[in-house]
């Protein structure tokens, strides 16, 4: 009688109720090919497999169909729990990802590879393809042609497979231990997309302004108007005054100032040292004409400034000449107007105010910048709205780190779990 096959290493981590060695299996033993074509043509949701969300509506992942619904017989009919190997290789996906289908009964192109398992724990092997256990093999057995964004590996190799089997009770265990890992995971997410929502309705509540007809204008406003939220101290105090940017902002202007560290503005984390970014730092660069900003200032790409394109200075350096700085005025907490800057009806303004140049770059000048109307509150009001708005942000940080948290706990509990090729 052959013995079977079993791993030689086994995985660092092991449930205390779980004795003795892992079985490996190919993927042909335990799986079957699904080649079920669509000859009907029938009209079911065109599905893909993506690198970062698995297998997602094609509609919904490009927001838009991408083929012609004319004749799909060709394609593959996918049903829920089946399997789908796209061979086409990225950053996330080095080999190209296998994901289960949790979505619906769907068609896929016939350049993915469908099977369905026969026996084992489909949880399990669905956590097993999240791990980057199975790519060494691929990338033995693949022979790369002309197209260098995908693997060519044969039918006949990828069912070969190697599929670490442990005993189907460890199987379930395993695969429990994650879900309920990701259950938690998903949960924390949607809790950030409440914070963020919450914060967007804040905004648009503190920032926002009504006029008499009941619409929303911020912008070309002849009377003083008021915020549809305030905080109860401000309620029976003077309406909000229209100035123009450039009574609340002056332009720094201050140069040669090259001993300063050098600072970029970044999408998610605002101003930070240009050496902790994946930005080239050009040290042999004429740093002369760098800008230099100051704690407190407001610095917004010129080219960039009608997407929002601002940040709040939290760190003393020098920025790119291809910057404008404003630094407030006596009276203007840089705060508050770094969120006002956020708004939609902001960034329609200096969308608006800008200038075109070469190829419709827009640049927003200071000196178009200046002549913007918003509506300001108090300085003690426009301090009250700030914090609030950064306490918000505070809330939201701490859910970010908290989910980056538990996502890097379940990869280095995979890491454990399961034995690494």
């Amino acid at each position: 009688m052959t013995d079977k096959p079993i791993y030689k290493d086994m995985p660092k981590l092991r449930f205390p109720e779980f004795q003795g060695s892992w079985e490996v299996k190919r993927l042909g033993d335990i799986a079957i090919r699904v080649t079920n074509r669509n000859k009907d043509n029938q009209s079911l949701p065109v599905l893909t497999n993506s690198a970062s969300g698995g297998i997602v509506s094609q509609q919904d992942y490009f927001d838009r169909e991408i083929v012609t619904k004319d004749n799909l017989t060709n394609y593959s009919i996918v049903d829920v729990n089946d399997f789908v190997y796209n061979p086409r290789i990225s950053t996330a996906a080095p080999v190209g990802p296998i994901s289960r289908n949790n979505l619906c009964l769907g068609i896929m192109s016939p350049l993915y590879t469908v099977f369905r398992f026969t026996e084992g724990c489909i949880d399990y092997f669905e956590q097993y393809f999240k791990t980057n256990c199975w790519h060494q093999y691929l990338k033995d057995k693949a022979n790369f042609g002309a197209r260098f964004d995908r693997m060519n590996i044969t039918s006949e190799d990828f069912f070969c497979l190697p599929i670490p089997f442990p005993p189907l009770e460890e199987q379930q265990r395993i695969a429990q231990s994650l879900l309920e890992l990701d259950e938690l995971i998903k949960v924390s997410n949607e809790k950030l997309e409440l914070l963020k929502a919450h914060k967007k309705g804040l905004m648009q509540q503190l920032l926002a302004f009504t006029n008499s007809g009941g619409g929303c204008n911020l912008l070309n406003i002849n009377d003083l108007q008021t915020t549809r939220l305030r905080f109860p101290e401000f309620k029976n105090t003077k309406g909000w005054e229209i100035k123009k940017l450039g009574e609340c902002f002056t332009e720094r202007i201050d140069r040669n100032h090259t001993d300063l560290p050098l600072l970029s503005l970044t999408e998610s984390d605002g101003i930070v040292l240009q050496e902790d970014t994946n930005r080239k730092n050009n040290s042999n660069a004429d740093k002369s004409k760098y800008l230099r900003v100051r704690i407190g200032d407001i610095a917004y790409n010129t080219m960039r400034m009608w997407q929002g394109r601002c940040a709040l200075v939290t760190i003393e350096g020098i920025v790119s000449p291809a910057y404008t700085v404003c630094s407030p005025k006596e009276g203007i907490d840089s705060r508050f107007f770094y969120y006002l800057f956020k708004t939609n009806e902001m960034i329609n303004s200096f969308h608006r105010n800008s200038q075109g140049l070469v190829n419709d770059t827009l640049n927003l000048k200071y000196e178009s910048f200046k002549e913007i109307k918003v509506n300001v509150p108090s300085l003690s009001e426009q301090k009250q709205i700030a914090q609030c708005l950064l306490t918000t942000d505070d809330l939201i940080s701490h859910q970010n780190s908290k989910i980056t948290s538990l996502q890097l706990h379940k990869r280095g509990l995979m890491q454990q779990l399961f034995p690494q090729a």
